[in-house]
């Protein structure tokens, strides 16, 4: 019987297992340990593993395989809610392309909310995080005053633009400015002379 493996993921795969088995199914006692056969299977496609007599070598290559989320064609219609499967089998016969786009639909399906949980738990740690940040800091008092910076684009008397910058300071009743009295200042540009 022949064992085929499709790759549902979208990165290329490198299946490792070992065959407990001679050619012709008897198993391999001793103390020889068999070697590792490593194949790669390229994204969204498929290959076969092997081609046995009786189903207790694919049993074995299919139990070695399954924590590396490796379901059989069979057991699809049955997908596990909340598992990304990686790894499709088929005894026999190929396994079918409606399958491997079932199965893709399912592990995008299972991204998708386990994306969607993650952005819940970090809104949920930032509140809390907000939240003790509020708590723990002073409201400061509102503010009366303020300092408000300007600019003010003159020429200077040979025709080149001069940018000036100063701060405007609320006047109270009867206080007069303390640029007002100091007078305009000294330009910034060519030809500006010192005081």
């Amino acid at each position: 019987m022949k064992l085929f493996v499709a790759n549902v993921t979208t990165q290329r795969q490198i299946v490792n297992y070992r065959i407990d088995f001679t050619p012709d199914g008897q198993r391999l006692i001793g103390v020889v340990i068999p070697p590792r056969i490593s194949p790669p299977i390229p994204p969204g496609q498929q290959i076969m593993l092997g081609d046995y007599d009786g189903m207790e070598p694919i049993n074995s290559i299919l139990r070695q395989l399954e924590p590396y989320g490796l379901v059989a064609e069979v057991d699809v219609p049955r997908l596990p809610r909340g598992k990304r499967i990686t790894l499709v089998s088929a005894v026999g016969a190929p396994v079918k392309a409606e399958t491997i786009r079932v199965v893709n639909d399912h592990n995008r399906m299972v991204k998708t909310t386990e994306g969607a949980n993650r952005r819940k738990q970090a809104a949920i740690a930032m509140s809390n995080i907000v939240q003790q940040a509020v708590e723990a800091s002073e409201v400061p008092a509102p503010m009366t005053e303020f300092d408000v910076g300007i600019e003010q684009d003159e020429q200077t008397p040979f025709g080149e633009r001069v940018i000036e910058e100063g701060h405007i300071v609320p006047q109270r009743a009867g206080e007069v400015a303390a640029s007002a009295q100091r007078g305009r200042g000294r330009g910034r540009g060519k030809g500006a002379s010192a005081p």
